[in-house]
C-alpha cells in the first residue's frame, strides 16, 4: 500500500470540524475505488479534494452543500436524518445526469465514447456500491444510526460522482452552475 492508500485506509471514520463549525463525520472510500485525482469529501462540507484548488474554491461554495448544512440543523430524529439524506441522494442524482449530459455537449466523439463508457461503469456499479455501504454501516454501527450512515453514505457515494463529473466539466465551464440552481 502507498501511503496514500494507507492514509485513506486510516481515516475511514474520523470527525472534522467545517468552517461553520458543525462537526461532521469524515468517510473514505478505498483509494482503489477513487479516481487519481479526486478524494470524498466530508458529509456536510463543501470542499471536494481535488487536485486543482480553482475548482474546489469554486466547488465549495455550491448551493447543493449550503441547502444541506441548512436543513441538517433541523433534522433530530434519525428518521429526519435518513429522509433528509435520502432528498440529498436524489438531489445529487440529478447533478450526476446534468453534469454527464452538459460535458457530453463539449467533447468531441472519442472523449463521448470514453465517458459513456465510464458512466455505464459507473451505473453498473451503482447497485453493488449502495449494498457496500449498507452492508459497511451496519457492521459499523448499531441500530437506527446505521440507517443514518448509511444514507449519508450513499448520498455522499452520488456527490462523489457528481464531483468527478463537475470537475471535468469545470475545464469548459469554470462558472459552474447546478441543477439544484435551476430546478431541474
Amino acid at each position: 500500500l502507498s501511503a496514500a492508500d494507507s492514509s485513506a485506509e486510516e481515516s475511514k471514520q474520523k470527525s472534522a470540524e467545517d468552517e461553520s463549525g458543525d462537526f461532521t463525520a469524515v468517510t473514505t472510500i478505498p483509494a482503489e475505488d477513487m479516481p487519481n485525482d479526486v478524494s470524498l469529501t466530508p458529509p456536510h462540507s463543501s470542499a471536494p479534494a481535488t487536485s486543482s484548488a480553482d475548482f474546489n474554491a469554486v466547488f465549495s461554495q455550491n448551493p447543493i452543500d449550503k441547502a444541506y448544512n441548512q436543513q441538517s440543523k433541523t433534522a433530530e430524529s434519525t428518521r429526519q436524518m435518513v429522509e433528509l439524506a435520502e432528498k440529498f441522494i436524489t438531489i445529487w442524482d440529478a447533478e450526476v445526469d446534468s453534469a454527464y449530459q452538459r460535458l457530453l455537449a463539449y467533447l468531441d466523439a472519442d472523449g463521448k465514447e470514453k465517458l459513456k463508457k465510464q458512466q455505464e461503469q459507473w451505473q453498473g456499479g451503482l447497485e453493488k456500491a449502495i449494498q457496500k455501504i449498507y452492508d459497511d454501516a451496519a457492521a459499523d454501527s448499531d441500530g437506527t444510526i446505521a440507517q443514518v450512515a448509511a444514507s449519508s453514505g450513499v448520498m455522499e457515494y452520488y456527490k462523489k460522482r457528481a464531483i468527478e463529473l463537475y470537475l471535468r466539466l469545470f475545464e469548459f465551464e469554470p462558472n459552474l452552475t447546478y441543477a439544484y440552481q435551476k430546478g431541474e
